[in-house]
């Protein structure tokens, strides 16, 4: 790799998501100061970070920009998959908080009950962060019965057809 603790920061966030994400900011309410996983980047200058993302495609490690998502960052699956295994096996107090954060800023991000599967797609993200930073039961009660699955309504399958019926 290019070498830098700012490019292997960037990559174990992008470990973090199961699929492109914006740019910035990456994980809500800015540096942690217990684990460091971003706190690489927290002063990082928009020169910097263009040159540390160039650096990254240029090595592989970050997909060539989309020109219809100019500000969206991704990794091949098996990049993504690695860099997301080495910060869970090798840091994973800081794989535990940035999840945490994620799914913290996951539920807020969607409406309490939402009507569409848009509008709902963050808290089918937030149910996954939510059980990697272990808050399997609060994940699977506040988060997925309650406001997905509506308590025996089954809203998320019956009325929007997201989930399989098991």
């Amino acid at each position: 790799m290019a070498g830098g603790r700012r490019e292997l920061a960037i990559v174990r966030l992008v470990g973090l998501f199961d699929r492109p994400r914006p740019r910035r900011p990456w994980l809500p309410c800015g540096p942690d100061r217990r684990s460091g996983i971003d706190r690489a980047l927290v002063d990082l200058s928009e020169e910097e970070w263009q040159w540390v993302v160039s650096s990254l495609r240029e090595h592989g490690f970050l997909l060539p920009a989309d020109p219809q998502q100019p500000g969206v960052l991704d990794a091949h699956p098996l990049v993504r998959v690695y860099f997301q295994e080495e910060l869970e096996k090798e840091r994973p107090e800081a794989w535990q908080e940035g999840n945490l954060r994620l799914y913290e800023h996951l539920k807020k991000a969607a409406p309490e009950l939402p009507e569409t599967l848009e509008a709902m797609e963050p808290l089918f993200t937030a149910v996954v962060h939510g059980c990697r930073a272990g808050r399997h039961q609060e994940a699977l009660y506040e988060v997925f019965q309650r406001r997905i699955n509506r308590e025996d309504e089954a809203f998320g399958w019956r009325k929007l057809g997201a989930l399989a019926r098991s």
